[in-house]
């Protein structure tokens, strides 16, 4: 036991280097992200929230390349991505850019496919749909 934890201390990915100490701090970034959850849509910040996807992503794969593999950097990151996407949908919601399920939030009726969209062949998901693409409508 002794000597495989003094090999973890001694090993590139070890508690000696940055590889192990950067990960740890970002770890910050998932849990400020998790304590979000929690607080209204409108607080949060459309433009943040994406640059912290893109840094997310970018050191998603900064983490595969390097070498030695960093699997603690690329599980942090992986994490804040979900996180983050998840509060990103949160604030479009809020904004009124996405519609769920189909529903009409203003007024809890169906929406339909405007005839444009559907001439288009517009290919609308039913989980999330952005109403600018696929142009959908309340009933009045």
């Amino acid at each position: 036991m002794a000597s495989s934890f003094r090999a973890f201390l001694n090993s590139p990915v070890g508690p000696k280097t940055t590889h192990f100490w950067g990960p740890v701090a970002n770890w910050g970034f998932v849990l400020a992200g998790l304590v979000d959850m929690n607080k209204p849509p409108e607080m949060i910040s459309g433009n943040m929230t994406s640059a912290m996807c893109v840094y997310s992503a970018l050191f998603m794969r900064f983490a595969w390349m390097v070498q030695p593999r960093n699997y603690l950097l690329l599980a942090c990151h992986a994490s804040n991505e979900t996180v983050q996407l998840y509060q990103l949908s949160r604030w479009a919601r809020a904004q009124g850019k996405v519609v769920l399920s189909g529903i009409c939030r203003r007024r809890k009726t169906k929406l339909h496919r405007s005839k444009a969209a559907a001439s288009v062949g517009a290919s609308c998901s039913s989980i999330l749909s952005i109403p600018s693409v696929c142009e959908f409508y309340c009933d009045p």
